[in-house]
């Protein structure tokens, strides 16, 4: 088993069984689309597409919150896996009912590269990608009972090709799952 590949199964154990006596996590799995201002990196103007599974804990269960997590990302066409690590806050921001509101998060994003296909035709000077990259991200959530839907953005800070600038990349992903 890859190294990062075991760091994750660890790390999502660490943070079940940690949010297990907390006041919940959120499983979820969607569709994700990765752009960058850099057209040698992802597909111009359609992006790259690829699917995230992960996990997010929810610290506190009033109206703001701290969350923590983690999401493993596949972009399919570049065969690029990442890791994420993310920390972060959570605002319930309009209730409907006890059961129906609307949330809101801010979270700052630690991200590893798993694994990257470097036999795929690139532009030269883009064969070598960086180890990590980081960005900070927003979404919005709707949670009726244990069913949560969210979208969510994330901005890159930091580049990913190895000496190429403006190779940050953008993730925008629409996901569903349940709260325990």
């Amino acid at each position: 088993m890859h190294k990062r590949n075991l760091l994750f199964v660890v790390f999502i154990s660490f943070v079940s069984s940690f949010c297990y006596s907390q006041a919940g996590a959120h499983i979820f799995a969607g569709g994700v689309i990765a752009t960058s201002k850099d057209a040698n990196l992802t597909i111009p103007k359609s992006g790259s597409k690829g699917y995230e599974i992960g996990l997010d804990a929810r610290l506190n269960s009033d109206d703001m919150y701290f969350l923590f997590g983690a999401k493993y990302v596949v972009l399919t066409q570049e065969k690029m896996s990442i890791i994420k690590g993310r920390l972060g806050l959570g605002f319930d921001i309009i209730h409907f009912s006890r059961n129906i509101y609307l949330r809101t998060k801010l979270q700052g994003s630690i991200n590893f590269i798993n694994d990257f296909d470097a036999s795929i035709p690139t532009a030269p000077g883009y064969e070598t990608v960086n180890d990590g990259f980081a960005g900070v991200a927003s979404g919005l959530g709707l949670t009726i009972g244990p069913f949560m839907v969210d979208i969510d953005y994330e901005y890159g800070l930091f580049n990913v090709a190895y000496k190429q600038k403006e190779s940050k990349l953008n993730f925008i992903g629409l996901n569903a799952g349940f709260r325990f």
